[in-house]
């Protein structure tokens, strides 16, 4: 999934320009959701059902998750029953878990459950008004609801662009930019590599390989659009 701001330096005020970002930041926001769903809890046969869908698998492979042919083949209840124990073993598991929290994970931190770490998350949030759902049993700086605040940040830069609002789209991918780098992209990659190297479930390391990518991505090409759109404002 390649950002781009073609046309954008010629006439960032352009129609097609705008409905490109805006395409590309609900793509963006979507990828966001379905990973924080499948980090938030093991799949069950509803979810296994969307991400075996023709359409899904396509848009998985674009992004650069190639689901292997054991997920798509097998019998869908013992695939789900195999998937718990996976989650299970890697995020719940007392003795084998690798928790999935900032407070925990990042490095200098205080390696404590519900940390200093996790306020500051949670402060974070409140400032852009975000609302973690009061029926979510996880912790503010828990992976899936750090990856469902960029979707929320991806989604409103969506609206932003749809609208030819680009000074809001612009806060917005601000925002994206700046959570990486205070929280989540301080501690992701590390975990996602434990991850990677633990399970022995092909369908987690894959997940582990493409959230990787996606945030390393973002965190690269970020800065890279930002300074091209800050550039088209300026010579306005």
């Amino acid at each position: 999934m390649n950002l781009s701001a073609k046309n954008l330096s010629d006439d960032h005020k352009s129609t097609v320009s705008a409905q490109a970002m805006a395409e590309q930041a609900e793509e963006r926001s979507a990828l966001y959701r379905l990973l924080a769903t499948l980090f938030r809890s093991q799949p069950d046969l509803k979810t296994l059902r969307t991400l075996r869908s023709p359409e899904l698998r396509e848009a998985l492979g674009e992004a650069g998750m190639t689901l292997p042919e054991s997920f798509l083949e097998a019998e869908i209840e013992p695939l789900a029953n195999e998937l718990a124990v996976a989650f299970t073993d890697l995020f719940l598991l007392p003795g084998s878990l690798i928790s999935p929290h900032e407070s925990v994970q990042i490095k200098g931190g205080s390696g404590l459950l519900r940390g200093p770490e996790t306020a500051a998350v949670r402060d974070y949030y409140e400032h852009v008004g975000f609302q973690v759902n009061e029926s979510t049993p996880m912790e503010p700086d828990h992976i899936s609801i750090e990856i469902e605040f960029l979707g929320h940040l991806a989604a409103a830069e969506a609206v932003a662009w749809a609208e030819t609002h680009s000074v809001q789209a612009l806060d917005a991918m601000r925002y994206q930019l700046d959570f990486l780098g205070r929280h989540l992209g301080r501690w992701v990659y590390s975990f996602l590599d434990r991850v990677a190297v633990r399970t022995e479930n092909d369908f987690y390391s894959q997940l582990a390989s493409l959230t990787a990518a996606l945030l390393h991505e973002q965190q690269t090409q970020l800065p890279l659009l930002i300074s091209e759109i800050e550039s088209a404002h300026a010579a306005s």
